[in-house]
């Protein structure tokens, strides 16, 4: 891995921000060792994917990069609170599709126990990128809003209006509401299946 984020640094050059996403590949000691691993190459965060706000504690108080988590609680933002109580995260990653609107606003921790919140929205679900960009646009101290360009072909045609992204840079939709609606015939073509991805 540091090999990796080496050639992207020196490729990218020091302007440029490099996040790390290392899921829940290691134990504690192995997200230490590599959060160490990689301080020379400073990152925007290492993203950590672990149940434990303890654990997590440790690891931020043991580097110098910032982490980030949560990207993988698929349930109301209350469950980000043991984490946001005991400061276990610098970037609170809300997947807005998990916690739903609502939650994902207004927990009253967001604002005194992380530097910053970086919504996420699911991949291949265009609804819920209008939904987190209207996110962003209404709360503070969001840095950055995560989003994958991946999915399924017909995506952006369960909307009515998909979002532009110019420059880099994702348009606030103009529409009322969160800019868009289900185009629920297109919907009703892809009935789910029971799985996941």
């Amino acid at each position: 891995m540091k090999q990796i984020v080496s050639i992207f640094r020196e490729a990218v050059g020091p302007k440029i921000e490099i996040a790390v996403d290392l899921n829940a590949t290691f134990n504690n000691n192995g997200f230490v060792s590599m959060g160490k691993a990689l301080e020379p190459f400073d990152l925007m965060w290492l993203e950590i994917d672990s149940p434990s706000p303890d654990a997590l504690r440790q690891l931020k108080d043991s580097v110098r990069i910032p982490i980030c988590s949560g990207g993988y609680f698929y349930a109301p933002a209350g469950h980000f609170n043991p984490f946001l109580m005991k400061r276990s995260m610098d970037i609170a990653m809300v997947e807005v599709g998990g916690c739903g609107f609502t939650e994902a606003a207004r927990s009253p921790r967001w604002r005194t126990s992380t530097k910053s919140r970086s919504p996420h929205t699911t991949p291949s679900v265009t609804f819920l990128l209008s939904m987190t960009a209207q996110l962003c646009a209404s709360v503070p101290n969001v840095n950055i809003m995560g989003m994958d360009v991946d999915g399924a072909p017909w995506k952006d045609e369960i909307v009515t209006e998909v979002p532009v992204i110019k420059d880099g840079f994702l348009q606030l939709p103009r529409k009322p509401g969160i800019g868009c609606e289900l185009n629920e015939k297109v919907i009703a073509k892809h009935p789910w299946d029971g799985h996941r991805g």
